[in-house]
C-alpha cells in the first residue's frame, strides 16, 4: 500500500466522492485506521482492523450489539457473543433492495448487456465478478484498496449486484496521483474498445465514482480533459456516469433504505444516516447499510459492510438498473431511459425521487407492448376496393345513436403494479369480467347472468340480483341490488348520491389463502371523488346485505378488506383527476373473513360498487342503543390509511371463473 502524499491524496479524494461531495462524516471509500475509543464505540464506527485487512476483535461489552448495523466492519471483525448478529447484518446488507431481487427472479439481470467502470486498480478473482470481467486495462500497478472490489460488486456481483447479468470492463486508474488526465485515459481506453464492437453489443454506461473535475473536485491537474474524454464517450454513444455535481452525468444522490425492510420503498431515506439532505433534482439510490465484496489480494473471497456509505455505492447501482433496462429493451436511447429512469421514481414524502426498478421496468416493458410508430403500414401498391366493389347502399342498417356500444369509461381488467413494501402474501391477480357484446340477445343476456350467478352461489345472489350493462359489456350488481345494501350501511343523515357498478369479476390465486390484488382500470370521473381517502367501495355480500371496504394509503396496509388507487406505474394515488386512468384494486384473502365461501381454495368471485353519498337536508336522527349491547350500524370508511381497525367490520368477497365472453 503507498504511503505518504500518495495516501493523503487517495483519503481526500475518496473521503469527497464517498461522502457526497461535501460530508466528512459520511466517508466510506478510504482505508482509515481503526482509532481507540471510549466505551461504547459509537455509532457509525469503522472497526475494521489495524490494518483494515488484518481484522479486529471486539470485546463483550465494548460495543453495543444494536449498533453493529451502522458500523463498518468485515468478515474479519470478531463481535465476541455478538457473532450471529453480525453475520446476519452482513448477509442483510448484500441485498441490493426496492424490488431488484424480484427482477433477478424473473430473469431481468442486465444479461449480455455491456458495462464499464473506471476505478482503483482491484484484483479480479473474487467470485463476484471474476466471471463477468470480459477485459482490464492498468496503469496503476497492483496498489488494491477496497473501492474497486466494492463498486464492482455493486455493479456485476452476483449477490449484491443490480445488474449480475452483465458483462464488465474494468479501467484502473491511480486515483492517488489527483491527475483527470489518468480518468481521461482510462475512459479514450473504454471508447477505443466500444469501437471494435458490432453495432447492437456496445458498452452501454461507465460507472465512475470519482469527480474528475466540475465544482469541488478533488482532482488538481489536468481537469479540462476529463471533460473532453466524456463528449468523446458522449459521441459514441456510451453514458458515462460520474460524481460530478452541476453536470448532466451528476443526477445521482444517496440514500437508504431499511435494513429489515429493503424492498419497502416507503421506508427509504434520502441523504445518510448522520446526514439526511433532500434534492429533487436528483436521483436517489441506496449507498447505507450495504455489502460490498473485498479483495485485497488476488484470490480472496471476503466482505465488507457500510453502516453509512457515500455516493460512490450508488453510481453503481444506478448503472446496474440502467442495464436491467437496456436487457429489456437494448433501442432506448440513454436520454430515453434516463427519462424513463425520472418518471418511475418513487416520491417519498420530502420530495425526493428514488430509483424504482420495478415500476422502471415495467414501463419498458408496457412501452414495448405498444405498437410503435414505425409498425408497417399498407403502401400504396396494397389492394384497395375497387369501385365495383359492394358498399353498404344507403339503405343498410347502422347502429343508431341510441344502439347501447360500449362506453370509452368502462372498467377494464387490469394487473396491478403493486409498490414496494406490500405484504408478500399478496399476489396481484389480473380479473376475469363476465362479459357480453352490444348486439346481444335476451337470451344471450340472461346467459350472461346465469354464467356469473354460478360464481356467487355462496352469497345467495341470484341473475335476479345482476344486470347486464350492455353500455359497459359487463355483467354488474343491478343498481337496485348496491342501493339496497348501501342503504343498509350509511348513517341516517347521508343518502345516496351516485352508484357505479363494478363488473361481477372472478379470480385464481397461484397459492391457496393468500390476499389477491384485484385490478379495475378507471378513470378518475369514474371513482366519484377528487381525493383517493374518499373514494368509497361497497361490496355485496347478500342479497340486500354488504360492506364497505377501508381505504389504504400505505402499502404495508393492504390488507384483507382494503381497497387503493394506484397509477399504471404501482403509485399511490392522492389526488384523483377526471380524465387520467387509475388502477382501482381491491384486496381480499382466501378463505378470510371477506371470502364469500370462506374456503382456502384459491377461488373468490365478487360484484362491488363505487358509489357517492350526500348529506340529507332534514336527517331523521338516529335512536339510541337500547342496551350497551345494542350494534350499531357500521359506516363508509373514507380518509386514514390503515386497514386494521376497519377490516372488522368491512369486506370484500372474490372468486374465480375464466374469462367469458357471450356472443349470439
Amino acid at each position: 500500500m503507498r504511503q505518504g502524499l500518495k495516501g493523503v491524496l487517495l483519503a481526500t479524494l475518496m473521503l469527497l466522492c464517498m461522502a457526497g461531495m461535501g460530508w466528512a462524516g459520511s466517508a466510506v471509500g478510504m482505508d482509515k485506521p481503526n482509532v481507540q475509543m471510549e466505551v461504547p464505540i459509537p455509532q457509525f464506527s469503522d472497526v475494521r482492523g489495524r490494518p483494515a485487512k488484518e481484522g479486529n476483535t471486539l470485546k463483550k461489552g465494548t460495543f453495543r450489539p444494536e449498533d453493529i448495523r451502522t458500523f463498518w466492519f468485515n468478515d474479519r471483525v470478531t463481535f465476541e457473543g455478538a457473532e450471529a448478529i453480525a453475520a446476519a447484518v452482513l448477509e442483510a446488507g448484500k441485498n441490493p433492495g426496492l424490488g431488484v431481487r424480484s427482477l433477478h427472479a424473473r430473469g431481468i439481470t442486465g444479461k449480455n448487456v455491456r458495462v464499464a467502470i473506471i476505478d482503483q486498480p482491484k484484483p479480479q478473482l473474487h467470485s463476484e465478478y471474476k466471471e463477468k470481467l470480459v477485459d482490464y486495462y492498468n496503469t496503476a500497478g497492483d496498489v488494491y484498496e477496497m473501492h474497486g472490489p466494492a463498486v464492482a460488486s455493486l455493479l456485476v456481483g452476483d449477490q449484491c449486484g443490480t445488474a449480475p447479468g452483465a458483462k464488465l470492463y474494468y479501467a484502473a486508474a491511480a486515483s492517488w496521483e489527483g491527475d483527470s488526465a489518468l480518468y481521461a485515459d482510462a475512459l479514450r481506453w473504454i471508447v477505443a474498445k466500444n469501437k471494435d464492437l458490432p453495432q447492437d453489443d456496445k458498452i452501454r454506461v461507465v460507472s465512475i465514482s470519482a469527480a474528475p473535475s466540475g465544482q469541488g473536485s478533488p482532482f488538481s491537474k489536468n481537469l479540462e480533459q476529463w471533460d473532453a474524454a466524456v463528449a468523446e464517450a458522449k459521441a459514441a454513444g456510451i453514458l458515462v456516469l460520474d460524481c460530478r455535481q452541476n453536470s448532466e452525468t451528476g443526477i445521482i444522490a444517496a440514500g437508504y433504505y431499511d435494513l429489515d425492510s429493503p424492498d419497502d420503498m416507503s421506508r427509504f431515506t434520502p441523504g445518510f444516516p448522520t446526514h439526511p439532505w433532500v434534492d429533487p433534482s436528483r436521483i436517489y439510490a441506496p449507498s447505507s447499510y450495504r455489502t460490498q465484496a473485498e479483495e485485497y489480494a488476488p484470490g480472496e473471497n471476503h466482505w465488507q459492510y457500510t453502516g453509512e456509505g457515500g455516493l460512490s455505492w450508488t453510481i453503481p447501482y444506478i448503472s446496474g438498473v440502467l442495464a436491467m433496462g437496456w436487457q429489456v429493451n437494448p433501442k432506448l436511447t440513454n436520454d430515453e431511459i434516463l427519462a424513463l429512469l425520472r418518471r418511475t421514481a418513487y416520491v417519498t414524502r420530502e420530495g425526493a425521487h428514488v430509483v424504482n426498478p420495478v415500476a422502471f421496468i415495467k414501463a419498458i416493458e408496457d412501452a414495448l407492448s405498444v405498437p410503435s410508430p414505425e409498425t408497417p403500414v399498407p403502401s400504396p401498391e396494397t389492394p384497395v376496393p375497387s369501385p365495383e366493389t359492394p358498399v353498404p347502399s344507403p339503405e343498410t342498417p347502422v347502429p343508431s345513436p341510441e344502439t347501447p356500444v360500449p362506453s370509452p369509461e368502462s372498467p377494464v381488467s387490469e394487473l396491478p403494479l403493486l409498490p414496494i413494501g406490500a405484504p408478500s402474501d399478496v399476489e396481484p391477480v389480473k380479473p376475469d369480467f363476465t362479459l357480453i357484446s352490444s348486439d346481444a340477445s335476451p337470451e344471450d343476456i340472461e346467459k350472461a347472468r346465469l354464467e356469473a350467478e354460478k360464481s356467487l352461489l355462496a352469497s345467495g345472489l341470484t341473475s335476479g340480483n345482476l344486470a347486464a350493462d350492455l353500455k359497459t359489456g359487463t355483467v354488474t350488481a343491478s343498481e337496485n341490488t348496491v342501493k339496497k345494501a348501501a342503504e343498509e350501511l350509511l348513517p341516517k343523515d347521508e343518502t345516496l348520491d351516485k352508484i357505479h357498478p363494478l363488473p361481477v369479476l372472478t379470480l385464481t390465486l397461484k397459492k391457496t389463502g393468500g390476499v389477491a390484488a384485484a385490478g379495475f382500470g378507471l378513470s378518475g370521473m369514474d371513482l366519484l371523488q377528487t381525493k383517493a381517502s374518499e373514494v368509497q367501495i361497497v361490496k355485496i355480500t347478500a342479497p340486500g346485505k354488504g360492506r364497505f371496504l377501508t381505504y389504504a394509503s400505505r402499502p404495508a396496509d393492504f390488507k384483507d378488506g382494503c381497497f387503493t388507487v394506484l397509477d399504471a406505474n404501482g403509485t399511490v394515488m392522492t389526488d384523483i383527476e377526471p380524465n387520467k386512468k387509475y388502477v382501482l384494486t381491491l384486496f381480499i384473502r382466501d378463505g378470510g373473513l371477506f371470502d364469500l365461501d370462506k374456503k382456502e381454495d384459491g377461488k373468490l368471485a365478487d360484484p362491488a360498487a363505487v358509489l357517492s353519498v350526500k348529506k340529507q337536508e332534514n336527517p331523521v336522527p338516529e335512536p339510541k342503543p337500547e342496551s350497551p349491547g345494542s350494534e350499531e350500524k357500521p359506516k363508509a370508511k373514507s380518509g386514514g390509511g390503515g386497514c386494521d381497525m376497519g377490516c372488522g367490520l368491512f369486506g370484500l368477497a372474490l372468486a374465480v371463473l375464466a374469462l367469458r365472453k357471450v356472443r349470439r
